[in-house]
């Protein structure tokens, strides 16, 4: 049949592996799910829509594969059940799926009343809309259009997988084709899980920390801990070509061409575990508490812009830790989550000052 080219050679795809022997996921490949998530993923941009978001693709898949194994402290990878895995990876594959828009869903949107009623509430644009307004129509157009599948992408990617059989559209038809077997109660926490990355608020559905999908202690899921893994993983993906987390750009308003500079300079190099120092004063990554980023900006704008983001980023990890530690079952606190800062100390400027 079909050549696959995907490889899955992370680690998490590896742990996720040894679940396909259970019932309720065992008709899965996840390399051929992989590919066709790649083939999809490569249509973002599009019709002219997203064309000048950057990467989506299955590089930010695999970005986010690589960072879980820096955001899962040790203990804790040996705790993690093989469903554990196998969730956190395929809400990896699925979670931006609703940023692919077909070009007859573009040409039908007159006739979608979601955006309709958003296009009827252009206030947080405020800023902005002198800007659009330059726009030639039809790229007005287009930037309505993707400005509200940016919003909603969350949601559109929790329909596809979990209604797969009740909507008609070409990504729900290959979901349906690649999750074929896999457990209905799995399947709607995976859309809840992918939904939530763009939640400030998780749905209660997801503060189950034993989910079981069969009878063996190795088929349940810690749905926050998956969730928590996923929006940081997410937030921290912002290496050289990738642009802001999605919802920033409208939280933090500004210059809309300041905040794509940072990512056009390809100025931040590396996201990575802070050693600490441990009891007996040696460095360790088993004692941090945060990531460091180093960069070098040569371009103030970009600098503060992501400054910002940066503020932005802590805020949600504090969030996420909050999260975390609510949960006081013996069960829950095997989960560990310890990142509460990110370290901007090796942050590089060059040719402006760095003072605000």
């Amino acid at each position: 049949g079909l050549e696959y080219m995907a490889t899955i050679d992370s680690y998490a795809e590896q742990q996720a592996q040894k679940c396909l022997s259970y019932k309720f996921c065992e008709n899965l490949n996840l390399q051929a799910i992989k590919q066709r998530v790649e083939n999809l993923l490569n249509h973002v941009g599009d019709n002219g829509v997203f064309f000048e978001y950057t990467m989506h693709d299955i590089s930010h898949v695999n970005g986010i594969l690589s960072l879980y194994e820096k955001i899962i402290p040790d203990t804790t990878k040996y705790r993690m059940t093989s469903a554990d895995w196998l969730m956190i990876v395929l809400a990896a594959y699925f979670h931006d799926i609703g940023m692919v828009v077909t070009r007859s869903e573009f040409e039908k949107r007159e006739e979608n009343a979601d955006f309709i009623s958003f296009l009827d509430d252009k206030k947080k644009y405020g800023h902005i809309m002198s800007e659009i307004s330059e726009l030639t129509p039809e790229n007005q157009d287009r930037f309505w259009y993707q400005e509200f599948v940016r919003h909603e992408h969350g949601n559109r990617a929790y329909n596809w997988i979990k209604n797969y059989d009740k909507i008609e559209s070409e990504p729900c038809a290959m979901i349906n084709e690649v999750l074929a077997g896999l457990d209905d109660s799995f399947r709607y926490s995976l859309a809840l899980v992918c939904k939530s990355h763009t939640l400030d608020v998780l749905p209660e559905d997801l503060y189950s920390v034993d989910e079981a999908y069969g009878t063996s202690d190795d088929e349940k899921v810690n749905l926050l801990y998956a969730s928590v893994l996923l929006r940081t993983a997410d937030l921290l993906h912002v290496t050289n070509d990738r642009t802001p987390s999605v919802e920033y750009r409208i939280i933090l308003p500004q210059n809309k061409v300041s905040q794509l500079e940072w990512a056009k300079q390809k100025a931040v190099k590396s996201i990575d575990v802070k050693e600490e120092l441990d009891e007996n004063g040696n460095l360790s990554r088993s004692f941090s508490h945060s990531f460091l980023i180093q960069a070098k900006f040569n371009d103030a704008e970009g600098y503060f812009s992501f400054k910002d983001y940066v503020t932005y980023a802590q805020g949600e990890l504090l969030k996420s830790k909050k999260w975390i530690q609510d949960e006081h079952s013996e069960y829950a606190r095997a989960y560990l989550f310890p990142w509460d800062s990110i370290d901007t100390s090796r942050i590089k400027t060059e040719g402006f000052s760095n003072e605000k």
